[in-house]
């Protein structure tokens, strides 16, 4: 509880009910703050209509979530591409107007901020700074914590420490902003973006993020001001593989749930190794299946055709987070893509957390150095990494054999429970406070 029971103020986009990773983080931090007697309001963008589907991880009631309305230009091209279709009750996938519309959406997500997120989120910033501000007034906002990416939310807590330099704030990089060379955006975005984020970060009482390497070079730049919450992994169940994979005659069966981004994080090295297997007759669809679920699967599916590999990979499309714990548990063993570029080495995805809570096999596809995910998957006790066609070949035959057996080091992995990673930002937030 802070003193005089001041409230925390969160302003994100990714947010309940989503369940994509950053939303996870950002919606366990309210969760968990509202728990330990932290008093939570959220401002956060309008949501899609609610659908039937009930988050894993309900939000309690108490918390007071604002949703703020914003239009951005990729709503306009959905409804240029509707009215084109009802015009002549065809929708030509490969005619011109369709050509036009993901040329838009592409340009309006590279240019709308490091990570692509389909909109110009900058068109919530006046309402909810205005929204914010009566909050801090009427409310008894004491803390703020914003979330980046997209860079609006840092931008709108930031001018709020402005106009109300008493309240302190918590600025979370779930990915840098400006050193991000994976989404590296273009000029003059980038020459905005840089001096946006050195007006208002040194502002900031706290800067947290999520591995040890990006904490260097926040440290780098803002001072020894910065903390590491690591994602983590929600508490839940454990499943520790017995004497043999594919134990249920039904062959074995490797799962990947994610995201794929083609020439950055895709699974090329995976499809040809296929082919190899397939060309030496050690593999059928019966005793070896792939399953992909998520988002951006077209990619891979192509791959799978060029291989000639389709009847070993199965794909679906984009799951509900309870289902992508299912999947995950019913596998045998578990696929992770690794970023393709070396300069990375800072990034652990959300997903590795996700994986190595099973105790199972998880065959890493790498570009071969060391980086963080890496590490965390290698100390887990679970890893069999590949970065050639050769060593995933190993591998595979490895997890079909029985031969690879998992190791796993539970005390190692259970310090990246979820609950346990935030208390520690909640102990420095009490600290901090009873500090004034």
């Amino acid at each position: 509880m802070l003193k005089h029971n001041a409230r925390l103020l969160i302003v994100s986009h990714f947010f309940h009910p989503d369940e994509s990773i950053g939303a996870q983080r950002v919606s366990a931090f309210a969760r968990y703050f509202e728990e330990w007697g932290i008093p939570i309001l959220v401002i956060t963008t309008r949501k899609s209509p609610p659908s039937k589907h009930i988050p894993l991880h309900p939000l309690p009631r108490s918390i007071e979530v604002y949703e703020v309305d914003f239009v951005h230009p990729s709503i306009f091209l959905d409804r240029l591409r509707r009215e084109n279709s009802r015009s002549d009750g065809t929708v030509s996938p490969k005619g011109a107007h369709s050509i036009i519309t993901s040329f838009g959406k592409r340009l309006l997500a590279r240019h709308s901020g490091r990570i692509p997120d389909r909109g110009f989120t900058d068109f919530w910033i006046r309402t909810a700074y205005r929204l914010g501000k009566q909050l801090v007034r009427e409310r008894n906002v004491r803390w703020i914590l914003s979330s980046y990416s997209p860079p609006a939310s840092h931008i709108i807590a930031g001018r709020l420490k402005e106009r109300f330099p008493r309240i302190r704030w918590i600025a979370d990089y779930r990915d840098l902003w400006i050193e991000n060379h994976a989404f590296p955006g273009t000029f003059p975005m980038t020459w905005i973006e840089k001096r946006l984020e050195a007006r208002f970060m040194p502002k900031a009482d706290l800067i947290t993020t999520t591995t040890s390497p990006l904490g260097s070079v926040l440290e780098q730049k803002f001072g020894p001001k910065v903390q590491v919450i690591w994602n983590g992994f929600e508490e839940g169940g454990r499943a520790t593989p017995g004497p043999s994979l594919g134990r249920n005659g039904s062959g074995l069966e490797i799962a990947y749930t994610g995201t794929i981004y083609p020439g950055k994080c895709d699974p090329l090295l995976l499809m040809k190794s296929l082919l190899e297997l397939k060309t030496s007759g050690e593999i059928t669809p019966e005793n070896l299946r792939i399953r992909f679920v998520g988002r951006n699967l077209e990619y891979a599916k192509e791959q799978a055709h060029a291989a000639g590999v389709e009847a070993f990979v199965e794909f679906g499309g984009l799951v509900s987070l309870e289902k992508s714990l299912q999947i995950q548990e019913e596998a045998d063993a578990l696929l992770f893509l690794d970023w393709l570029d070396s300069s990375q080495a800072g990034i652990a995805t959300g997903k590795i957390f996700e994986y190595i809570r099973w105790g199972k096999p998880i065959l890493f596809l790498t570009h071969g150095g060391e980086n963080v995910a890496r590490e965390i998957c290698g100390r887990s006790g679970l890893m069999l990494a590949a970065s050639t066609v050769a060593e995933c070949v190993s591998s595979l035959r490895s997890l079909m054999s029985g031969a690879f057996r998992v190791r796993p080091d539970w005390e190692y992995i259970n310090q990246f429970q979820r609950k346990s990673q935030i208390r520690r930002l909640y102990e420095t937030i009490a600290a901090m406070d009873g500090a004034r």
